[in-house]
């Protein structure tokens, strides 16, 4: 008995330009396995999964290490959460240069402060910078890298405008305004910035596993205690009717519609109760419902990019409007449903806005 080997693509006509692409791209893989390099990559990045896996089990619940194969179970979205983390880092923009002289240059910054005092306050009376500088390992540092996060906010007023020649007051206008001013993660370096930024991306999706099963907890014992409180006022109805007060005072009709109300209410959250028991039953339910959401991270934080076009005072333009203005582009950084912020990546020079202690500031953080 003869056996020929034939690898994909190869027959009597021999390979084909398809099939030999075919075969190098495979033999590249296989190669690549035997690459140091690559073995040592995968070494880290199996090592930091498993770091990442362990960091959510405290996070979250230490008994899910109980679990037959809670590694390989939580795996899929621990992976899953750690690309969106750092694909979340690295689509941040900037760094961009704050200073007095970008102030005047870059439309960003001019958007971003008020004058060039709110630029130096701002960064001077950050507590969240002034811890990072006074580490030892950081004095004397020639540039920083932080997160800058401010909210926004828009407000009708009205304002002047130069109409040709002639000046008009009293002119509705749309004023942008950036406020709260806070630092994330200061660096020495864009690259220590942004995988700090992963670490802390990471953990706010083990916080959003963690509060997801708080609530369903929450609901499990509220809806236990409405029902004791609904066969309590089950029990009183059923009392009362055997009772004198019944036969003198109440209406029966009356009385049996609200015995049937309260009866139907008890069905409904015995219903509910069931479900919300079986979501959290067990230790592999706690497991499923983490598994969950590191799983659709986009839910809860997701980046949006944001353009407006401002004039030099922060009136905002309409794209088609011919008076003076700029596209100047922000990113925001959304939190679920209801927390967002605009975000972008800063560097600066802690010798020109020196670190200032205050008792008390009204500025970012």
């Amino acid at each position: 008995m003869r056996f020929t080997f034939a690898p994909c693509g190869l027959g009597r006509k021999g390979l084909d330009g398809e099939s030999i692409e075919r075969l190098l791209m495979r033999w590249d893989f296989l190669k690549s396995w035997f690459d140091p390099e690559t073995r040592r990559r995968a070494r880290e990045l199996q090592v930091a999964n498993a770091k990442a896996i362990e960091s959510v089990v405290v996070g979250t619940d230490p008994r899910l290490r109980m679990v037959s194969g809670y590694q390989k179970k939580l795996a899929p979205g621990v992976t899953r959460a750690l690309t969106h983390a750092e694909a979340v880092a690295q689509q941040l923009p900037g760094p961009i240069e704050v200073s007095r002289k970008t102030f005047g240059a870059d439309p960003r910054v001019r958007a971003l402060f008020v004058s060039v005092d709110h630029l130096r306050e701002t960064f001077a009376h950050s507590h969240v910078l002034r811890s990072f500088l006074t580490q030892p390992r950081h004095q004397g540092s020639g540039t920083c890298y932080a997160l800058l996060a401010v909210d926004k906010s828009e407000k009708q007023t009205f304002g002047m405008e130069l109409d040709t020649e002639l000046v008009q007051k009293e002119v509705m206008q749309t004023v942008v305004n950036f406020s709260a001013h806070r630092f994330v993660a200061p660096a020495p370096d864009i690259h220590t910035l942004r995988s700090e930024l992963v670490e802390q991306a990471f953990e706010h999706l083990v916080g959003c596993a963690l509060r997801r099963i708080v609530s369903l907890r929450a609901r499990s014992q509220e809806l236990t205690e409405r029902r004791l409180l609904l066969e309590s006022k089950l029990r009183e109805r059923l009392t009362r009717k055997r009772g004198l007060q019944e036969t003198l005072f109440e209406v029966p009709t009356l009385d049996g519609t609200v015995t049937m109300e309260i009866r139907h209410h008890l069905a409904d959250t015995d219903e509910e109760l069931k479900a919300a028991s079986v979501s959290l039953g067990t230790l592999n339910d706690y497991l499923g419902q983490i598994q969950d959401v590191l799983s659709h991270p986009e839910n809860h934080l997701r980046l949006h990019p944001l353009t407006v076009r401002l004039d030099r005072s922060g009136v905002k333009r309409k794209a088609d409007d011919p008076r003076p203005g700029q596209n100047v582009d922000f990113t925001e950084i959304q939190l679920g449903d209801e927390q967002s912020a605009v975000g972008i990546l800063v560097s600066y020079s802690p010798k020109e806005f020196p670190p200032q202690a205050l008792s008390k500031t009204v500025f970012g953080d």
